[in-house]
């Protein structure tokens, strides 16, 4: 699977709007989670790719958000009330696998602690709101 990249990513040399990630698709597809890269996930999901009809590629994004929500559901379960700086750090190493600019970090720290509702996926491909802690 491709996904470009809405962010900047100088220290990869990666620039807005090139594709940076180049994942197994038929892991995905079968519902597998991708492991973290020198370049975390996206802000944005690419067209699908010329070997990949619509309803297909709809599956791989559909297989794909859900993993994102699954590990936000998880992170957010043990973490509801924690320092901020405690979050921010666990992000890095076992949160859910998505690129988050520093002050979009922060919020979605403090959504976290509190327990609240965080957008942590983009809208345009049908993604869906992640739910507080303990659902």
């Amino acid at each position: 699977m491709i996904i470009a990249t809405s962010e900047l990513h100088s220290a990869h040399g990666i620039t807005k709007g090139e594709v940076a990630v180049n994942v197994d698709a038929t892991a995905a597809h079968r519902g597998k989670q991708a492991t973290r890269s020198a370049v975390n996930t996206p802000r944005a999901w690419s067209v699908p790719p010329e070997s990949f009809d619509e309803r297909e590629w709809q599956e791989i994004v559909r297989v794909a958000a859900a993993n994102v929500h699954e590990a936000d559901r998880r992170f957010r379960s043990t973490r509801r009330g924690d320092d901020l700086g405690a979050i921010i750090a666990a992000f890095h190493i076992c949160g859910p696998l998505v690129d988050l600019p520093p002050a979009s970090l922060v919020r979605y720290a403090r959504a976290v602690s509190k327990g609240l509702p965080f957008e942590l996926l983009p809208r345009d491909g049908g993604q869906q709101k992640t739910s507080g802690a303990g659902r």
